[in-house]
């Protein structure tokens, strides 16, 4: 586990303690193994980021939605922007955590 999952993203879950999370892989394989450091009752489901609206459209990832892999800003503001619009209609959005993405993956200006 690295520094920053160990020192951010472990304490944030741990202090929710969500019952579901949905870990949305950005250009990886999703890993069905997947668990949620901190929080090791919480019901987990893995899909791609292309799967992402048919998996929250099944219910999953209420409580935490976690983007791995290498997303860029864009991809970032693309699938939260399709987050929030989802659960806009229900009123209570999930924590979204987004960890990973290459060197420089944000924009400098």
């Amino acid at each position: 586990m690295d520094l920053g999952r160990r020192t951010v993203l472990e304490p944030l879950f741990e202090a929710l303690q969500p019952s579901t999370a949905l870990i949305c892989w950005i250009d990886h394989e999703p890993d069905a193994s997947a668990t949620l450091p901190g929080a090791p009752a919480a019901t987990v489901t893995s899909c791609a980021s292309d799967d992402l609206e048919a998996a929250l459209g099944a219910g999953h990832g209420r409580d935490v939605i976690w983007l791995r892999g290498h997303p860029s800003w864009h991809a970032v503001r693309a699938i939260t922007q399709g987050i929030a619009a989802h659960f806009g209609l229900l009123g209570v959005a999930p924590v979204v955590a987004v960890e990973g993405g290459p060197p420089n993956a944000a924009p400098v200006d």
